[in-house]
């Protein structure tokens, strides 16, 4: 093989690699957007459940008071 055989073969390589990292970090970024999303999702959950909490004991304290 030649000089120029040998760069080409090595840059082949290099884009391979790099091409292999790029699809790999993507699809980390995909599943770490999902679990964000999860997340953000439990936590409305979590807080809507929190609010109709207070509102009953809202209402409740109101029809007492009265």
């Amino acid at each position: 093989m030649t000089s120029s055989g040998n760069k080409e073969l090595i840059m082949s390589y290099a884009v391979a690699v790099t091409s292999a990292a790029s699809i790999l970090a993507t699809g980390m970024l995909l599943i770490s957007v999902g679990n964000i999303i999860s997340d953000l999702n439990n936590l409305q959950l979590e807080i809507t459940d929190g609010m109709n909490d207070f509102k009953v004991f809202l209402l409740d304290y109101w029809k007492a008071s009265l």
